[in-house]
């Protein structure tokens, strides 16, 4: 859950600084807090959940996890959605489509493929 909630929280900074207008003031203030919440997430995820996956798992066991997370990746959306779910089975039929919508939009914008 804490995990869900680091990630909201990024969600929506991102979002807020998707809908900025370009040159606006609130920009810098938007990523210092990003950058903020951003080291903390990765933090907590090397310093307790990475070493407890690796006490649990083996070695075969982290690499068929780390290939399934890049599948995952691969089919995420590119943008935030915080109003979105987060949870099966809505996740599930919701994420494809947003990653479509999103892999759409930036084709059109011209920003690089992820």
């Amino acid at each position: 859950e804490e995990c869900l909630s680091d990630d909201m929280a990024v969600k929506k900074l991102l979002l807020a600084l998707d809908r900025l207008p370009p040159g606006d003031d609130r920009e810098g203030e938007l990523m210092t807090q990003l950058r903020r919440e951003f080291e903390e997430h990765v933090r907590e995820q090397e310093g307790e959940l990475l070493p407890e996956l690796r006490a649990r798992l083996t070695p075969q066991h982290l690499a068929e996890l780390g290939r399934r997370i890049d599948r995952a990746r691969r089919g995420a959306p590119t943008r935030p959605h915080p109003n979105a779910p987060d949870h099966p089975p809505a996740l599930t039929v919701l994420g494809p489509v947003a990653a479509a919508y999103d892999r759409f939009r930036d084709r059109l914008q011209g920003r690089p493929s992820t």
